[in-house]
């Protein structure tokens, strides 16, 4: 482990934990804190403390960087949904820079979809796809998203569904329209789906393969990969719509990072468990040294 890859693992958790805070005081105040607000944040909370140590331990290895980035743009996208909420409906005009949040809103779900559905079954344990072969499914499912989220970005129009609030895109094009109401993106959703099945493939595969502690470490990650083909057909499910069908939305979307915790602490995946190990001998012995050095 070394000090640089220690220093961005802890400023990534600074940078998460700074975004975590201003939504929630935010959300309370647009009066949105509820179940589903915990459920998904327990979720990339998740994905937030499971990247960081992966990080902190093996930066070679992409999954860690991964969970982190999706745990970094889901806060990042969440705080700019309440913060848009809040200067565009409860206060208006009470804070600088709600147009730019809420152009964030216009893109960054597209771009998460990608890390959480695809680039994680791709990657876990190794970091490293299972055989060159796989190549053009991750390029192919880059590519997608990254046309999408262009498309996103350019929409003419910004719509705040939680307030039913529209306004112009500054670099909106008027040409392009509605990317997730248009043919192209219709069909860059079917490439995105196709993609999301063939990383499935990939895991179950690995899995397939797989012997001994490396058996072990995927066993979990599998199951819970497979449980995420839920959140594509999620729209054609009658329980979505509902509030239990948003806190379990929530729930599935937490179990590749809490399966890889798993994989890490009981299978010694990435020797982590040596770290937090470390961490509470120190954090002990820190307590204890000073309790018995402080003044009386």
């Amino acid at each position: 482990m070394t000090s640089r890859s220690r220093n961005a693992a802890v400023t990534m958790m600074a940078l998460y934990v700074a975004c975590t805070l201003g939504l929630v005081t935010l959300a309370a105040l647009n009066g949105n804190l509820g179940p589903v607000s915990f459920s998904l944040g327990f979720a990339f909370t998740a994905f937030m403390v499971v990247g960081a140590l992966i990080v902190a331990r093996q930066p070679g290895n992409l999954v860690g960087w991964n969970f982190s980035a999706v745990g970094l743009l889901a806060a990042t996208g969440v705080l700019a949904q309440e913060y848009s909420q809040y200067t565009f409906a409860t206060r208006p005009g009470s804070l600088p820079g709600g147009l730019f949040a809420a152009w964030l809103l216009t893109w960054y779900w597209f771009s998460l979809l990608g890390l959480i559905l695809v680039f994680p079954l791709l990657l876990f344990p190794t970091g490293r796809l299972l055989s060159p072969r796989w190549r053009p499914l991750a390029w192919l499912t880059a590519l997608s998203l990254t046309v999408i989220t262009v498309l996103g970005a350019v929409n003419p129009t910004i719509k705040l569904q939680d307030i039913n609030y529209s306004v112009a895109n500054p670099v909106g094009i008027e040409a392009v329209g509605n990317v997730e109401e248009s043919p192209v993106g219709a069909a860059l959703f079917v490439v995105f789906g196709v993609a999301s099945v063939g990383a499935v493939a990939s895991l179950v595969i690995r899995f397939r393969r797989s012997r001994g502690e490396e058996r072990q470490q995927l066993k979990w990650f599998t199951f819970a990969g497979a449980l995420l083909l839920i959140l594509p057909l999620s729209d054609f499910i009658p329980l979505a719509e509902s509030l239990l069908g948003d806190f379990l939305f929530g729930v599935v979307v937490a179990l590749p990072p809490v399966a890889a915790g798993i994989a890490i602490l009981r299978y010694r995946l990435y020797d982590i468990d040596l770290i937090i190990n470390r961490t509470l001998v120190y954090g002990a012995l820190t307590a204890v040294l000073g309790r018995f050095t402080s003044p009386s």
